[in-house]
């Protein structure tokens, strides 16, 4: 699958991760997202406004 993610990145396209359907479970999606973002996804899709700020801090720059 890296290979689709860096095709899409050679050609300026984002690749977004999947939904995480279960709402509640934070801990989850935030484990979920930092995998996504490990393997070089540029967004998680989230079906809920409680997600949005876990999926984003995942998916924010770090030091390294």
């Amino acid at each position: 699958m890296s290979s689709h993610i860096e095709s899409a990145g050679a050609f300026s396209k984002d690749v977004i991760d999947a939904v995480h359907f279960d709402i509640d479970d934070l801990d989850d999606l935030r484990a979920e997202a930092r995998d996504a973002a490990g393997l070089g996804f540029t967004a998680t899709a989230c079906i809920h406004h409680s997600q949005v700020a876990n999926v984003r801090g995942s998916h924010a720059p770090t030091v390294e």
